[in-house]
């Protein structure tokens, strides 16, 4: 599997916004931003689906009815630089409107952990959550490798 790319805007500009975002192609890669720099992922294999569809089934059923539990792709969105999909979110339902991107953070983002997106998952995006205001425990990685959790 291909590794995750990060690209930097050249010269004196601040990076991506969201607006080019929606200018990349629709081609199954996961296009996201961190303060501007842009973040590419390869399409998941099988085997990261099937951790993040455990993943879906288990806190759906475990999760109060105001919550929504949804998967990427979903954009949680701060200000015009910052756009992410976390394999797995619980949103608040009073908190995100249906019908745009989410502009409040999740509850919970769960990122399932793939090779080529470990270190980005454990450290990037994790810390990118906690200043969203995802609670610290509202962030959860999971390894797409049967049996082997990681929070």
């Amino acid at each position: 599997m291909a590794d995750m790319a990060i690209l930097e805007m050249p010269g004196d500009t601040d990076g991506f916004t969201v607006e080019d975002l929606e200018a990349f192609p629709d081609d199954g890669r996961r296009y996201e931003l961190v303060d501007g720099v842009l973040l590419v992922s390869p399409a998941p294999l099988p085997r990261h689906q099937v951790a993040g569809t455990e993943i879906l089934a288990a806190l759906r059923a475990a999760c109060l009815p105001e919550f929504y539990v949804v998967t990427a792709p979903l954009d949680v969105r701060s200000g015009i630089r910052t756009s992410l999909q976390p394999d797995v979110m619980v949103f608040r339902r009073d908190a995100i409107e249906l019908d745009r991107p989410a502009l409040e953070p999740p509850v919970l983002a769960v990122e399932v952990l793939s090779s080529s997106s470990r270190d980005i998952d454990h450290g990037l995006k994790r810390l990118t959550y906690a200043r969203l205001a995802c609670r610290p425990t509202g962030s959860w990685t999971r390894s797409s490798r049967p049996c082997s959790p990681s929070t």
